[in-house]
């Protein structure tokens, strides 16, 4: 048998290991090519579309006075129509509400219950004006309002905001007269109510507001009994400026 000198076998596994050599760099370089073109793909991908969370209810309760400048008013009594006007009033109120209702960012519901008089400064009867200690009387009301509010979201700690409600109301003619005949109207009765409201709030706290703004309030239907029987249908308007707190929990 022929024998394989060292030499020889030299010449042939060298050129071999080079050649295994050079396959696991290509293997290897190819790997790291198709992880490469993975993360790639990764990358790439469109991101998840944003889904905006649903907003959550927010109780609230507040706080709310001001000035009252009523509309003038008129009625019957004695057989004479009997003209009123008024010095500025005042109102008190309070509500309770819900922010976000129907699931709507920035719209409020609300429930409120208040109070507001004015009293007279002058009757007019029969063309003769009475005013000073010679015309006494006052008008108040005691309401109950439903209510939706919308406010406006502006980016920053002041948000404007507008309202409408209707309810019901008790309206009182107190103590109506004039010094000549004494008083000749002291009635009172249910009526409706309503309002639109327009203002703006500030942002106390994030919890914590203070508003600011102009409400209308009107009464409708009360049909009030004089002293001597004379019926008459009043319609009431206060222009009010309010003040108020609002805390949500």
């Amino acid at each position: 048998m022929k024998r394989i000198s060292k030499t020889t076998v030299t010449a042939v596994t060298g050129p071999l290991a080079i050649g295994i050599l050079a396959i696991g760099a290509l293997a290897t370089s190819a790997a790291a090519a198709d992880l490469g073109g993975r993360r790639g793909s990764i990358k790439d991908d469109p991101p998840a579309p944003y889904v905006e969370a649903v907003p959550t209810y927010k109780f609230y309760l507040a706080l709310r006075g001001g000035l009252a400048f009523p509309d003038d008013t008129d009625f019957n009594a004695l057989g004479l129509n009997i003209e009123n006007e008024y010095q500025t009033g005042y109102f008190v109120s309070g509500a309770a509400g819900i922010n976000n209702v129907f699931g709507m960012r920035g719209l409020r519901g609300e429930l409120e219950l208040g109070y507001s008089s004015s009293d007279i400064d002058s009757h007019t009867v029969g063309g003769t004006k009475f005013t000073g200690s010679a015309a006494f009387g006052s008008t108040n009301l005691t309401y109950g309002l439903a209510s939706l509010y919308y406010d406006f979201n502006t980016g920053s700690i002041v948000k404007p905001f507008i309202g409408v409600g209707g309810g019901i109301a008790d309206v009182e003619f107190d103590n109506h007269g004039v010094s000549a005949t004494g008083t000749v109207l002291s009635s009172s009765e249910t009526a409706y109510a309503y309002h639109v409201t327009a203002g703006a709030s500030v942002e106390i706290t994030q919890d914590l507001n203070f508003e600011l703004a102009y409400r209308y309030l009107g009464t409708t239907g009360a049909e009030l009994t004089a002293v001597d029987g004379s019926k008459t249908e009043v319609d009431t308007g206060d222009h009010q400026i309010m003040f108020g707190l609002r805390r949500s929990f």
